[in-house]
């Protein structure tokens, strides 16, 4: 239903666009001439509609486009005939004087003013006179030493081919291009080594605008593969991502790696820093080290002094958002200030003597519901007011059976510690 509804209207409003486009190019001038480009270009708009389209296009229109086409080619064939008859006035070449010199330039500037499709229509023979008349008037020898000149000029503006860049391709280019339209005679008239030099720098700029295509090519691939890193989820997929980004910085070439900005090796460094097993970083109030597969650990307050502490759920850095999983060994031994430790939901692991040595805290709030046995062992030993006897563990719902079973077993948490659920 309203998909189809949808395509319609789109078909309709296409079809409309190119109406009106039919109807400005099939407006004639004020000389009552139409514009060839104009009805050109509504040609193929009408030819690039579907079929679907094509039919809501007014048939009136379509009959006018063509009759204008049909105007614009009759035209031409009148005024090309009309060029050929006054080229057909003009005296061969060997018999051309001064005194032919308005009727030739007035058949040239004749010719000139043709559109294309009108010149098309001149024949070889009229256009030969006619080029070979222009030739005679000027004076044959003296052509074929401008036109040679000019070309001399164009090499001698290029730099030396040890010296060639990419960005000298246009001009070499251009020079060649001037050279090859020369006639014989008229090469014949440029230095050899002028010839030589031309086609050595072609040669070089050429090479250099390849590698310099090649080097934009590999720099792109590389861009991408720094992109997609930040776009993967921390893990495996954001760990292949970054290994994927290091193979594409390794592969380039050291004209792809001089063309590398300050920011892009940035976002690659830090691509690679996000996934790089045991790179150290602050964030916030913590030192944390990343695990082989994105995540991070934490180690250690950075000030230890504090009175609480907060183990994040997870955290950025770089623009990369990593969970953290794991406390570590003795992270808090010695916070004599703290009071209250907070532990985050997806903290999977906590390595030993983590609170020891923690005289004033009297609150373990624990968010994680993923400690299991094997992961806690020595975890709590001597953590907490009176070693311990004075703590209480605030954990998640459900899990107080648990965690008190858990952390005063292989944990080694005191005996009199308490135990509460979250609200």
């Amino acid at each position: 239903g309203s998909n189809k509804v949808t395509i319609k209207d789109a078909d309709k409003a296409a079809a409309e666009a190119v109406e009106k486009q039919i109807e400005e190019a099939t407006t004639k001038d004020a000389e009552g001439k139409y514009d060839p480009a104009k009805v050109k270009a509504a040609r193929e708009a009408y030819d690039a509609l579907t079929n679907d389209q094509k039919a809501m296009v007014d048939q009136y229109d379509v009959k006018a486009l063509k009759d204008a086409e049909a105007a614009i080619a009759a035209s031409a064939e009148a005024d090309a005939k009309a060029v050929e008859e006054q080229i057909a006035k003009l005296p061969v070449p060997e018999e051309v004087t001064e005194a032919d010199k308005e009727a030739i330039e007035a058949a040239k500037k004749a010719y000139d003013a043709l559109s294309d499709d009108a010149k098309a229509k001149v024949s070889k023979d009229a256009k030969d006179k006619l080029d070979a008349d222009v030739k005679a008037l000027e004076g044959e020898e003296e052509a074929d030493k401008k036109a040679a000149k000019a070309v001399e000029d164009a090499i001698a503006a290029l730099p030396e081919a040890d010296q060639a860049t990419a960005a000298d391709k246009a001009a070499a280019d251009a020079a060649k291009e001037a050279y090859d339209a020369l006639t014989d005679a008229q090469k014949a008239l440029v230095p050899a080594d002028a010839v030589d030099k031309m086609n050595a720098v072609k040669a070089a700029a050429d090479a250099a605008a390849e590698e310099d295509e090649k080097a934009e090519k590999e720099r792109e691939l590389f861009d991408e593969a720094v992109a997609l890193v930040k776009a993967q989820k921390n893990g495996v997929d954001g760990k292949a991502a970054a290994e994927n980004a290091k193979k594409a910085y390794d592969n380039l070439s050291d004209a792809a790696k001089a063309k590398l900005t300050d920011e892009e090796i940035k976002a690659y460094e830090d691509a690679q820093k996000a996934y790089t097993k045991d790179y150290t970083f602050n964030s916030g109030e913590g030192v944390f080290r990343v695990l082989s597969n994105g995540e991070v650990t934490y180690l250690k307050p950075l000030h230890p002094e504090n009175t609480w502490f907060v183990v994040p759920n997870q955290l950025k850095k770089n623009g990369f958002t990593y969970k953290v999983v794991k406390v570590s060994t003795k992270a808090f031994m010695g916070c004599t200030k703290a009071t209250k430790i907070k532990i985050g939901k997806n903290v999977q692991s906590i390595g030993a003597y983590a609170f020891k040595n923690t005289p004033a805290m009297t609150k373990l709030i624990m968010l994680t519901s993923k400690l299991a046995s094997g992961k806690v062992q020595n975890s709590f030993v001597a953590g907490g007011k009176n070693g311990g006897a004075k703590l209480t563990n605030y954990v998640p719902s459900g899990k107080s059976s648990a965690y008190d079973s858990l952390f005063k077993g292989e944990g080694g948490m005191n005996a009199k510690a308490k135990f509460t659920e979250n609200n």
